[in-house]
């Protein structure tokens, strides 16, 4: 992760992927379940001080793979602001506060996720209007993408530039570091 959260810290997933209703039959067919059955799962975090954000595709939004990636970028002792999913339960060394989505409660105080919630918003915007579609397999493009997007659009133009054009020195992207399988098949 770029940086250390200090302060306060929001932790939120998503999943990208098909509707179903849009797959073929046969697609349909081996699919079993219902929800996230068949989507590519992002965790994301924000620190709420600096506004800046880190996403990661992950296999599972199970409670070991979301605790790891909590625990990489945000200290010990960090007010962690999440939804109610047991997945963020059991990391003692953090003060948590969760407002109560099944109850459609969003916010409680200072108790919400809308801060993660406003880097999932662009994000899933262009996977359904621009991209239509992003394998699994470049999905963590993508999100690394709209991740230095959201970082840094409190910059001008020409700082972005800068920025771009220092991050490509030494750097060469050929054809098979662009398709050879890197992400979740």
């Amino acid at each position: 992760m770029p940086f250390s959260m200090e302060e306060s810290a929001e932790a939120g997933e998503t999943y990208l992927g098909g509707k179903r209703k849009n797959m073929s039959l046969d697609k349909r067919q081996q699919m079993t379940g219902t929800g996230t059955v068949g989507k590519t799962a992002v965790a994301g975090m924000k620190d709420r001080p600096t506004k800046q954000c880190a996403a990661r595709v992950l296999p599972t939004t199970d409670a070991d793979s979301l605790q790891r990636f909590v625990r990489d970028p945000v200290l010990p002792g960090v007010t962690l602001y999440a939804d109610e999913s047991h997945s963020y339960k059991g990391m003692p060394e953090y003060h948590r506060a969760s407002a109560n989505h099944s109850a459609l409660e969003y916010v409680r105080q200072m108790a919400h996720t809308n801060g993660i919630e406003s880097f999932w918003s662009p994000l899933k915007h262009a996977y359904i209007a621009t991209f239509h579609h992003a394998s699994p397999q470049h999905l963590h493009r993508y999100v690394n993408e709209f991740v230095t997007r959201f970082n840094m659009h409190v910059k001008d133009t020409i700082s972005i530039m800068a920025n771009m054009v220092l991050r490509m020195v030494g750097k060469r992207l050929t054809c098979h570091a662009l398709v050879h399988p890197v992400g979740i098949s």
